[in-house]
């Protein structure tokens, strides 16, 4: 008797194990462990997320090429009238990088790593592909 209830004491215990260990391997990914973005009008309201991997890395990748570029202007121009807002949230490394897009085709780029923050003047292709952007 002793033996058949030491047997299903190790068999509850065992079977509660794999039960445990195969739900916290299988879970299903939530939007919260890939990057994404936020896209908000002039008013700041929210009018999109990204989470296109596509759209991703290339908001990523313009953004890091503007990070290395040489002609940072230390401000905006004061006659700049805000278009798009872009909270972008990157998990691996983290960063939460704001990036502002005015109406003069320039862009002021906030918590950039390395960087930290800049404006630039975008080029045509690159304006209309963030103002259409969603």
């Amino acid at each position: 008797m002793k033996k058949t209830l030491v047997f299903l004491g190790f068999a509850v215990v065992l079977i509660g194990s794999i039960t445990l260990g195969w739900h916290l391997t299988h879970r299903p990914s939530s939007a919260a462990k890939q990057d994404y973005a936020q896209v908000y009008n002039a008013h700041q309201s929210k009018i999109a997320t990204i989470t296109n991997h596509q759209k991703i890395s290339y908001l990523s990748n313009l953004l890091g090429d503007l990070g290395s570029a040489r002609r940072v202007h230390p401000k905006k121009p004061q006659n700049s009238q805000l278009l798009r807002h872009f909270k972008i949230v990157q998990i691996n490394p983290s960063a939460k990088i704001d990036a502002f897009i005015y109406r003069n085709h320039t862009i002021t780029v906030k918590n950039l790593p390395v960087v930290h923050s800049g404006t630039w003047h975008l080029s045509s292709q690159q304006y209309q592909k963030l103002t259409h952007l969603r």
